[in-house]
């Protein structure tokens, strides 16, 4: 392996190592943003959202939250369950 080559593995490494932790908190805030949003809406008395994972939208009725799940229901379906971490926005 040629010197140069050595080093720029080096440097690509420590930049990986580096802004791999400055993600997390960002993704925690979102993450309690939108339980928040989840405990409002089931809380309210219509309870309607709509969640929007990974490109594809769900609508429902909050029953409830059980640790990282929210559980819910809508017209097509009698019980929806998801995981509020793979949740990208709730709207309300």
């Amino acid at each position: 392996m040629k010197p140069y080559s050595r080093s720029l593995l080096l440097a690509a490494a420590v930049s990986v190592a580096l802004l791999a932790p400055m993600r997390a908190p960002s993704a925690q805030v979102g993450g309690d943003a939108i339980r928040q949003t989840l405990e409002q809406a089931r809380e309210s008395g219509t309870r309607s959202v709509t969640l929007h994972v990974h490109g594809a939208t769900v609508a429902m009725l909050v029953t409830a939250i059980e640790g990282d799940q929210v559980v819910g229901r809508s017209a097509q379906h009698g019980r929806i369950v998801v995981r509020i971490d793979r949740i990208d926005a709730v709207s309300y």
